[in-house]
């Protein structure tokens, strides 16, 4: 929805420019040249999912948005399934290259059941501390180091937003950017109940049981105290800028 926002907005912003690594190994020079050859611009946007890199240049912002850490790999499971109302069917396809046919049609539960990679193994585990956490080995798997390693990489963000107080996530963006992302709070309640958001679910979503909520969590112990960390220095962020939800209207 942000990138869907931004990229309706009339502020003269470079972009979004998208970042689509094909493999891990990709990921870091596609992100430097990137940021290479935009760096000449006054208001680039980047966008895409990879991993942070300090590049020690303070023209460079990041900012992030993070989700409830089981609620966006149940989300992830089944979009990288089913897709959602805005893929093609070309891109369903490359999408679904991935996931072996046989076991398309599980849920997450039965996932879970089969102690499967897609669900339980460690990049599942700790997928929101290995981008923050960066490129060093040791952040593919969900470690207390790696823990540290994306709490302290916090520092360099600007705005690390929470998907379930998405609408003051806009609101600290477009206040603390108002050049880029001026009209962002306005534009996003415009989009609210439209086709568009209702397209953006993923498909075939069949909630994970109880029992397999509780044991997810335990197994993500790491994953939810990064998360409530970025929470907390969220809110502390709306205190320092007297924002609140009741503003964003």
């Amino acid at each position: 929805m942000l990138i869907h926002c931004v990229r309706s907005l009339k502020n003269h912003i470079h972009g979004p420019l998208s970042m689509i690594p094909q493999k891990y190994k990709d990921e870091l020079p596609l992100l430097t040249r990137s940021v290479d050859g935009v760096k000449s611009r006054k208001r680039a946007f980047l966008e895409g999912h990879v991993r942070f890199n300090n590049f020690q240049d303070e023209n460079v912002y990041f900012f992030n948005m993070v989700r409830d850490p089981l609620d966006r790999l149940v989300s992830s499971f089944y979009f990288n399934r089913h897709g959602d109302g805005l893929l093609s069917p070309k891109q369903l396809e490359e999408l679904r290259k991935n996931t072996h046919p046989e076991v398309i049609d599980e849920t997450f539960d039965e996932c879970v059941h089969h102690e499967r990679l897609s669900c339980t193994g460690p990049k599942m585990l700790g997928y929101m501390m290995g981008f923050f956490c960066g490129y060093h080995p040791m952040c593919r798997k969900p470690t207390q180091w790696t823990l540290e390693e994306a709490k302290r990489n916090l520092d360099y963000y600007t705005v690390v937003g929470i998907v379930e107080q998405y609408n003051s996530s806009m609101r600290a963006l477009e206040f603390l950017f108002p050049s880029m992302f001026s009209g962002l709070v306005k534009k996003y309640y415009s989009h609210q109940g439209t086709d568009y958001q209702a397209k953006s679910h993923a498909y075939r979503y069949v909630p994970p049981s109880p029992e397999v909520r509780k044991l997810m969590k335990e197994k993500m112990r790491l994953e939810y105290e990064f998360y409530e960390y970025a929470k907390l220095r969220f809110d502390m962020l709306l205190d320092e800028l007297h924002l609140k939800d009741s503003d964003v209207r």
